[in-house]
């Protein structure tokens, strides 16, 4: 029988964190366990990863419904990005399904919405109450699938030619401090009275969430857009400042009414 246990990590956890990743060593590729681990499902066009959150949490026993987040990765993604994020939305009593691509690597809108829906039915969740939380590419994705019962968090999505086609989306960006990047995602939420956008701390650059190992170099992130000609890849700039307050940010968020 698959099980899926329930995080139970400390507070003190939550506020070390981000600065646990450094010391992590790296993962031999990046890529989800393999399809027949217990931990993950098949789904759609895709892999699910379910997270129940900490029983002891008193919001797991509070009356109001809590949304569900679905994680919509970034491409070259490192499974240890959302773990802050993950870590701070369990101690609130929020359930968090991540989502992988399936073998083929396609993972496009209809993707998306496919494996969102077959996961919902697969751990019998109530597809009324879904939220996303979007890295880079993912973020895009999930801007995309926002909806004014449906939050989205995007991260660093990189905000120039990012859509939102609903104009009743309840969406927050957080983006580098660049300032033209905060003009483009500033533009992407204009006159939408349950959207914001802003940075995600003094300094904070993108990818601020990677996994940087000791001596390991620049981390070379695919930009969100699809544009990897030309200009390449954008570095990641690991900041647990950022990441810390970035998580606290999508909580609040997420979890507003």
């Amino acid at each position: 029988m698959r099980r899926f246990l329930p995080v139970r990590r400390a507070v003190a956890a939550l506020l070390t964190a981000a600065s646990v990743l450094s010391a992590l060593p790296a993962p031999a590729v990046e890529a989800p366990p393999a399809s027949g681990l217990l931990s993950w499902r098949p789904v759609g066009h895709g892999y699910a990863h379910i997270t129940l959150p900490d029983s002891a949490s008193p919001a797991v026993h509070e009356d109001h419904a809590l949304p569900v987040v679905f994680v919509l990765p970034d491409e070259g993604w490192d499974a240890r990005r959302v773990w802050p994020y993950l870590d701070h939305l369990s101690l609130f009593g929020v359930t968090v399904v991540e989502l992988w691509p399936d073998d083929d690597g396609r993972f496009g809108l209809a993707e998306a919405q496919a494996a969102i829906a077959s996961a919902a039915e697969e751990f019998g969740l109530d597809p009324s109450r879904v939220a996303l939380l979007g890295f880079g590419k993912g973020g895009r994705l999930a801007l995309a699938l926002a909806g004014p019962d449906r939050p989205v968090a995007a991260l660093y999505p990189v905000c120039d030619g990012a859509l939102v086609p609903d104009p009743g989306a309840r969406v927050m960006v957080l983006h580098p401090d660049e300032a033209s990047e905060a003009r483009a995602c500033a533009a992407l939420v204009a006159g939408r009275p349950g959207a914001r956008s802003g940075r995600a701390s003094a300094g904070a650059g993108h990818g601020w969430d990677a996994v940087i190992e000791r001596n390991s170099g620049r981390i070379l992130l695919p930009r969100p857009d699809g544009s990897n000609s030309g200009a390449g890849r954008l570095p990641a700039q690991p900041d647990r400042s950022a990441t810390f307050r970035a998580a606290r940010a999508v909580s609040d968020f997420l979890l507003s009414e």
